[in-house]
């Protein structure tokens, strides 16, 4: 937040929120709008509000009872974030945000599942919203057109906030996963000293933006909201944030729907255990089985877990994902 008269040491001043390693430029922006009706300094800037975006980010809505309860949110390719829609006074839908970062949408689904609870309903649709893209509004650095399978809007959701444990000293750096702390991949734009305003982070991660290929997005689910949602043949739950040893797995089976799979063991290990408990007698949503293992997971369920995205070719007539 800048201060009054511009110094990095003021005493006038609310403290905006502990920024915490991993949080995205997007959450600092977040964090200082819901300051900003709080601060007697503010003064709107001329061109400072950005203009609406050229598309709607795709969305899955939970809806039980014809209600939507739940909303996931495509932040750009593959980083979402949750938003619960309790009932409000007069019956508007308020929401609340239970994601303090981006991350991938299953992550972003157990966020609503912990979130809610026991009452999350035992049964409950999903919808798929959001409009198709126009191609014509992606711009390359050349000033020509990208193809269809090129970028979707990059969002300041993959530019993090790092610290490095016993250094006084922050970086700026660009993730390649989903917006976790835990990325592995991702390049260091610039260091971040005490005092660097908000607007010089937005600016670091401008300059960058044209060069990032985090954003590469496949042409089929630019122009089919429902294919934002991983639709690969077997989704499996891993331990670590890198992969490795898993705890479940989903398999899509021939007509589109899901099973669930648990392995045999519900606590951590290093070794790799084939799944073989199943939670879903019947195919049903992607959504209802994460939901299946995350109820059975109850107090064992990691509150962060890596992903492994198994692209199988699905044999008609078979229960689950035929052999590679």
């Amino acid at each position: 937040m800048r201060w009054q008269d511009g110094r990095v040491f003021s005493d006038d001043g609310d403290i905006v929120g502990m920024i915490q390693d991993g949080d995205s430029v997007a959450t600092l922006m977040r964090m200082a709008d819901e300051h900003r009706p709080q601060c007697e300094w503010e003064a709107s800037v001329a061109g400072e509000e950005a203009g609406e975006p050229a598309w709607t980010p795709a969305e899955a809505r939970l809806q039980s009872a014809g209600r939507t309860f739940a909303v996931l949110r495509r932040l750009d390719y593959n980083v979402w974030d949750a938003w619960l829609h309790p009932a409000a006074a007069g019956g508007e839908a308020a929401g609340v945000r239970v994601t303090r970062n981006s991350v991938s949408y299953e992550m972003a689904f157990a966020a609503v599942f912990r979130a809610i609870g026991a009452a999350m309903p035992a049964d409950f649709a999903t919808v798929y919203a959001g409009e198709q893209p126009d191609p014509a509004s992606f711009v390359s650095a050349s000033g020509l057109g990208m193809p269809l399978e090129s970028r979707l809007p990059m969002s300041y959701e993959r530019h993090l906030i790092r610290t490095t444990y016993g250094v006084q000293a922050m970086w700026l750096h660009d993730s390649g996963q989903t917006g976790g702390i835990n990325s592995r991949e991702g390049v260091q734009l610039a260091s971040v000293d005490d005092g660097t305003s908000l607007a010089a982070l937005i600016q670091m991660a401008d300059e960058y933006r044209s060069m990032t290929g985090w954003a590469i997005c496949p042409e089929g689910e630019r122009m089919d909201p429902e294919l934002t949602v991983q639709k690969n043949a077997e989704v499996d739950l891993c331990w670590g944030m890198g992969g490795g040893a898993y705890f479940a797995a989903l398999h899509r089976l021939a007509d589109g729907t899901w099973d669930a799979w648990l392995t045999p063991s519900h606590v951590p290990v290093r070794r790799r255990e084939e799944p073989t408990e199943l939670l879903t007698p019947a195919g049903v949503s992607y959504e209802m089985a994460l939901a299946a293992i995350f109820r059975t997971m109850g107090d064992d369920m990691p509150t962060g877990f890596g992903l492994n995205y198994l692209d199988k070719r699905i044999t008609p007539g078979l229960p689950g994902p035929a052999q590679a």
